[in-house]
């Protein structure tokens, strides 16, 4: 990976409204794979929604599979199924891996039941901002209790946002909070908004969430991965990433909540092209920070200066008169085989 972070981003599916949308929705998804792996490079896709969506998604992949680019992995962030026979399908479809809570009480299950069907777990743990230096011994618990080391392990930091609701007010007012802030949980990986969140006004982010340092050591032994969420515009999500690499992630998973209007109106064609663009910019190579023009100063044609000199010498006389008027200062006989010039 070069110390490079991998960014993959979270896709929501949304459910079809009517039969007509869902005959349209197989193309849309097909779409919106293909993007993500020809033009937004990402490294994996987190997607979440139904399992019937989820495998159009994986078999796309599939398709390209021997070719360039190859595919990519794709992981499965929603509601883990109950049934057996559910996740062998999304295995076989070529879903790589599933996202289970460290937190679920069956956790432990989840995870066997995935590795039978031939899918790795990949633990979700949540840490506070005030349990960052606690990020070890979260990471042992995690592989202690599956008893061996998973692929990677995702970690989600508790937010610090801005409540623009009356209640959030007033608990700010006898909590005396002078910095006009209030600790809110995130939404974790794979989660659809219900119709009264969706009515809720977007989190604002106000302060930076401490982030724990991850050792050398512990990326060596396991990778992991970041929660990223930040608003777009302004370099917004590049700083962010930026954080999470200083603090030695090995990769970002860049939540949905990211794309703007996500909530509200889930397009399928505007999330591609978000995440395109978005995953585009913040694997370009080319600096942000500052920009010049370099102007070539070269205007002159190297073949016109040196018929430009040849000419010179010439008129000087230099070589010789350039023109005979009269007689030639040497006689030329023609007709025995002399002549001025070859």
């Amino acid at each position: 990976m070069a110390g490079k972070l991998t960014l993959s981003p979270e896709i929501v599916i949304p459910e079809p409204s009517d039969p007509t949308a869902l005959l349209l929705q197989s193309t849309a998804v097909q779409s919106l794979s293909e993007r993500i792996r020809t033009r937004a490079k990402a490294n994996a896709a987190f997607v979440s929604g139904s399992l019937g969506a989820v495998q159009t998604f994986a078999r796309e992949q599939e398709t390209v599979r021997g070719n360039f680019p190859g595919p990519i992995p794709v992981v499965y962030c929603g509601e883990i199924p109950s049934e057996p026979e559910d996740l062998e399908e999304l295995c076989e479809s070529g879903v790589a891996g599933i996202v289970v809570r460290a937190s679920d009480p069956d956790f432990v299950e989840h995870c066997t039941n995935a590795l039978g069907a031939g899918m790795q777990p990949i633990p979700e743990v949540m840490i506070a901002e005030d349990q960052t230096s606690d990020c070890q011994a979260v990471v042992e618990e995690v592989c202690s209790k599956l008893g061996s080391d998973p692929v990677c392990i995702l970690v989600t930091m508790e937010q610090i946002g801005e409540d623009e609701g009356e209640e959030a007010e007033e608990e700010e007012k006898d909590d005396d909070d002078d910095d006009d802030i209030m600790a809110i949980p995130m939404v974790q990986v794979g989660e659809v908004p219900t119709p009264e969140e969706e009515s809720k006004p977007a989190v604002k982010i106000t302060k930076e969430v401490k982030l724990p340092t991850i050792s050398s050591e512990l990326k060596q032994r396991v990778p992991i991965l970041g929660s990223v969420v930040a608003t777009p515009g302004e370099n917004r999500i590049g700083d962010e990433t930026r954080r999470f690499k200083e603090a030695g992630f090995t990769g970002g998973l860049l939540r949905a909540d990211c794309v703007p209007g996500f909530r509200m109106n889930p397009d399928l064609d505007m999330v591609s092209m978000f995440w395109s663009a978005c995953i585009g910019d913040l694997k370009s190579l080319k600096s942000k920070s500052f920009s010049f023009r370099a102007k070539n100063h070269m205007e002159k044609n190297q073949a016109q200066e040196w018929a430009k000199y040849q000419m010179d010498v010439i008129e000087s006389g230099a070589i010789g008169a350039a023109d005979h008027e009269g007689e030639p200062d040497v006689p030329v006989d023609i007709m025995n085989g002399d002549y001025v010039g070859f």
